[in-house]
């Protein structure tokens, strides 16, 4: 699992490195990064990121995406958080890749009306309105996406693309050598208790 910011690192790069340029707002991208959690809590059955998510305002905020935005102006460049280490796998940035395509559409007003609507977001705007924490909660995240009756197709062609790489690795398994536990037992120098009485 890799920080919000290294997930906003590779936001920057992808927005500002397609056939058109299409810089950041901070809002815009606090909503990606919304979207970005919600769909891989469904898609890759985990968090992307550890980073909590506040209902502030009108919109989603991370507050380590907030200290970096302050820093860096109205408009985002790759500048904001070419510090920050890169995700942790190759699947974390061809998801993140995926989730831009699904949602580059979408200015940042766009994408912050489509947050609002969001019944997880609603609900932590409700309980911040009425002096609570304001946090969005993950399994609400998860349950109001698991919902959802699509995927938008770039994030389809991500699921296919999975679900492919993980057959391959099962059959890549069930064709390898079986595993030879005496020969395992006589090349190891000790074993815990629990492995010894198996």
């Amino acid at each position: 699992m890799s920080s919000a910011t290294s997930v906003a690192k590779v936001f920057l790069h992808v927005s500002s490195h397609g056939p058109v340029p299409d810089p950041l707002t901070p809002d815009r991208l606090q909503c990606l990064l919304f979207y970005a959690q919600g769909w891989s809590l469904v898609l890759r059955d985990s968090e992307l990121f550890p980073d909590e998510i506040e209902c502030q305002g009108t919109g989603p905020k991370i507050v380590a995406i907030l200290d970096a935005c302050r820093k860096a102006g109205p408009v985002l460049s790759e500048k904001a958080f070419a510090n920050e280490p890169d995700l942790d796998d190759k699947d974390e940035t061809d998801f993140v890749h995926h989730i831009w395509f699904a949602y580059d559409h979408l200015s940042a007003t766009g994408l912050v009306g489509s947050v609002q609507s969001e019944p997880s977001f609603a609900k932590a705007k409700k309980e911040h309105e009425n002096g609570g924490s304001g946090l969005v909660s993950m399994n609400d995240v998860l349950e109001s996406f698991s919902r959802k009756p699509g995927l938008p197709p770039p994030l389809a062609e991500y699921s296919r693309q999975r679900s492919e790489r993980e057959r391959e690795a099962e059959v890549a398994v069930l064709r390898s050598d079986t595993l030879n536990v005496d020969a395992l037992r006589k090349e190891t120098r000790s074993f815990t208790p629990s492995a010894e009485r198996r």
